[in-house]
């Protein structure tokens, strides 16, 4: 597989925070981790996901009451969703500040569903990432679709 350029910042940041199996990924505190490490404030509460840079520092909330997977899956988004905060871009890792608009979803399917760890899968289907990855079906079957988009050569951040 021929990795795009965010594949590579993905995998480059994982790398980096020794994040190297799906299995880390069902560990509670991994969110945590992740946000130390990038000097993320990340908050769970019991509203909507939300992304803001109140005193000029970024902070993730995230709605506690929401299973586990789908709160992994709303991090990954609200990640995303850094890169419009220009005034915070100085303090993130490169990746953050590339990112236009219709690529923060993609990012948030990159990111709960890392292509170096997807391929590490002896099946890539639907339960099997479900499984290892603890995020929802629905998820998962749109992050096949874009794997199976590079591999064909259809892909939109080179």
């Amino acid at each position: 597989m021929t990795y795009t350029k965010l594949n590579k910042e993905i995998m480059q940041l994982f790398l980096v925070l020794n994040i190297l199996e799906p299995i880390q990924f069902k560990d509670q505190n991994t969110i945590k981790v992740i946000s130390e490490r990038l000097n993320i404030r990340t908050y769970f509460y019991e509203g909507l996901t939300e992304v803001n840079n109140l005193d000029g520092k970024p902070n993730v909330f995230l709605n506690k009451n929401q299973s586990e997977q789908k709160v992994w899956q709303d991090y990954g988004h609200a990640l995303g969703h850094l890169s419009s905060f220009n005034d915070l871009l100085a303090n993130l890792p490169s990746i953050f500040k590339e990112l236009q608009s219709n690529e923060i979803n993609e990012f948030a399917y990159l990111f709960c569903i890392p292509s170096f760890m997807l391929e590490q899968l002896h099946d890539i289907n639907e339960d099997a990432i479900v499984h290892s990855f603890n995020v929802e079906y629905n998820f998962a079957q749109k992050r096949i679709a874009l794997y199976e988009d590079n591999l064909t050569g259809v892909t939109k951040n080179g």
